[in-house]
């Protein structure tokens, strides 16, 4: 039997794709200075754009990905137990493609979420509404009835997008993790929801009989234990992020509340209601808007745009030309740089408003630019659906008369003439 020196010297590298290597060391660089921390302070990076704009695209993952691709590796777990079928970086890699289901999904309001809800908000086509309170909401309504009456006195209310709710306790409902199908294989419920490809059935993994009554088809879903940080929705399955590897504190921490979060999201698609979905979709929107006006900032700085407006304004030249043959000379420049700088001026507002049009011009691109990255998540908060969401878990650990005398658009965190609906 060969020793393991023998066995060493017989071993030889795995030959690397050279484009794809190529690929996966820039890709890996790119991601490394994007998201290179700021040596004054622990958790904040250099470069705030460029790191949300690595993370929007998974850019860390994509390396890993471009990498294993190299030496030939599978991207899978193909044939081995116990484990996902897909590997965390290419999951992640999957989740972010813009053609994917999951993007797709996104687009439509079922995204990723990180919230916790601890009471359902259900609509009229649910199994246990009291459809005998409805009639009486709806009379009340007609008559011109005060909204938080109407929930005090029937336990009704219409939510910013015109449907009609009622309130299902959550506070009892909690996964069944000592539950496992094959204890021989599986140690509890949330290593077999992450070591199957389909997870297990919802109605298994969860303890909630006041919500499977309500809505028999959720106990059917699938739940599943792995993936990005937070939860989601994809109409079939609900999906947790693993808690064995979550940081503590951390929405992935608690996969109970995700869980409930996410069957928020299914109750909002039986009834119709407003969904929710993720602050990377508004991020990915956001990309190409704030690239093209960082292009436009920097073709303004970079032409000297704003010192030929200050040369130009005021001064009596027949034309844009003969301005930029005076600007050349006063300036030791050639009359290319000098036109190239008149012709960015006179397009970025200066013939419009001179100088202080070329200035304006270059704020509001700065302030889109500034909103590119600022303005998705405040887009997230204001989701209808998320809103909520978020609402039912502010009302976590109210008993039932606390939930009929508090208005639940009283608990929403954002004002109500505010939300995005869709």
């Amino acid at each position: 039997m060969p020793n393991a020196l023998t066995q060493m010297a017989e071993m030889r590298a795995t030959p690397r794709n050279r484009l794809l290597g190529l690929l996966a060391d820039y890709t890996k660089q790119a991601n490394d200075f994007a998201t290179m921390n700021d040596p004054r302070y622990a958790d904040k990076r250099q470069n705030q754009t460029l790191g949300l704009l690595a993370d929007a695209v998974s850019l860390g993952s994509v390396a890993k990905t471009l990498d294993r691709l190299s030496y030939g590796e599978p991207l899978t777990n193909a044939g081995k137990a116990n484990v996902p079928f897909l590997r965390p970086e290419t999951a992640d890699v999957a989740m972010m493609a813009p053609l994917s289901p999951r993007n797709a999904l996104a687009m439509m309001g079922m995204g990723m979420d990180t919230g916790a809800a601890k009471a359902i908000f259900a609509g009229i086509g649910a199994k246990t509404a009291d459809k005998a309170a409805l009639a009486q909401a709806e009379k009340m309504a007609a008559k011109g009835a005060d909204p938080k009456a109407i929930w005090r006195d029937t336990g009704w209310f219409k939510g910013g997008d015109g449907k009609w709710r009622f309130e299902i306790d959550d506070s009892g409902a909690a996964l069944k993790r000592s539950y496992t199908s094959n204890p021989d294989h599986y140690a509890d419920l949330l290593h077999e929801a992450e070591a199957r490809t389909d997870g297990v059935p919802l109605g298994s993994a969860l303890s909630h009989p006041q919500a499977f009554a309500a809505y028999p088809t959720a106990g059917p879903l699938r739940f599943k234990v792995g993936g990005t940080e937070g939860g989601s929705f994809d109409g079939k399955t609900i999906r947790v992020s693993d808690p064995f590897a979550a940081k503590s504190g951390s929405p992935a921490a608690n996969p109970d509340s995700t869980t409930l979060h996410e069957l928020q999201h299914y109750a909002q698609e039986r009834e119709g209601f407003a969904n929710g979905g993720s602050i990377k979709e508004f991020m990915r929107d956001s990309i190409p808007l704030a690239i093209n006006n960082k292009r436009l900032i920097d073709d303004i700085q970079n032409t000297g745009a704003l010192d030929f407006g200050s040369f130009y304004d005021g001064k009596p030249f027949a034309d844009l030309g003969t301005a930029a043959t005076a600007y050349a000379k006063a300036k030791g420049i050639s009359q290319e740089q000098a036109e190239n700088a008149a012709l960015a001026f006179w397009n970025y507002g200066g013939e419009a408003g001179g100088l202080k049009g070329v200035q304006d011009r270059m704020a509001r691109a700065q302030s889109v630019l500034d909103d590119a990255f600022t303005s998705p998540e405040d887009k997230y908060r204001r989701l209808a659906g998320e809103a909520e969401a978020r609402a039912v878990q502010s009302r976590m650990n109210m008993n039932q008369q606390q939930r009929r005398a508090t208005f639940p658009l009283d608990s929403y965190d954002v004002p109500v003439n505010s939300l995005i609906y869709r």
